[in-house]
């Protein structure tokens, strides 16, 4: 039992908080490369940027393409297994529908793909990748990597493609 199960126990609080107040009518790239072996080759991105951009410099918007924040996103300190990390979260919305946005900048290179792992019926959407958590099936989530961190978008309500193209317009608002 570590620290890092509190990120996952705040999401799935949201969405039962979600589910209760009717939000189901509301509208992850591959595996993140390691290190290449050989420095003269660029590993391959899904994304339209050469390099993901680095959570350390990125902050939550209040409002983005018609979705506002209920409260502010603030940075938030926190430790996953034992690693210090900064979290973000909003609960978005746009009057149709609801999102819970999660920005984490951590140093643990593991966490997004243990995130993923725990991720079932998996599609690519553009650079994110989205598909049902393993402890909330009604629910839809989206990572998009990030250097040093992850955006990680959950609703229910929506498909995965809505929520991939939600995650990946959020993630090039950022930039």
């Amino acid at each position: 039992m570590g620290s890092w199960r509190d990120p996952l126990v705040i999401v799935g609080a949201a969405l039962a908080v979600l589910g209760l107040a009717g939000c189901a009518d509301s509208p992850e790239p591959g595996p993140s490369a390691s290190a290449s072996s050989s420095p003269s080759t660029p590993a391959a991105s899904t994304s339209d940027s050469p390099t993901p951009l680095a959570a350390d410099d990125l902050a939550l918007p209040a409002q983005f393409d018609g979705w506002s924040a209920q409260e502010s996103p603030t940075p938030a300190p926190t430790t996953i297994d034992n690693t210090p990390a900064v979290m973000q979260t909003g609960v978005y919305s746009d009057g149709t529908g609801t999102r819970l946005v999660t920005l984490i900048a951590t140093r643990d290179k593991g966490y997004l793909e243990s995130l993923r792992k725990k991720t079932s019926d998996t599609t690519e959407v553009g650079a994110s990748v989205c598909g049902a958590p393993q402890d909330v099936p009604q629910a839809v989530t989206c990572t998009r990597e990030l250097t040093g961190g992850l955006i990680q978008v959950t609703a229910t309500g929506p498909a995965a493609e809505e929520l991939g193209a939600f995650t990946n317009g959020l993630y090039d608002s950022l930039g």
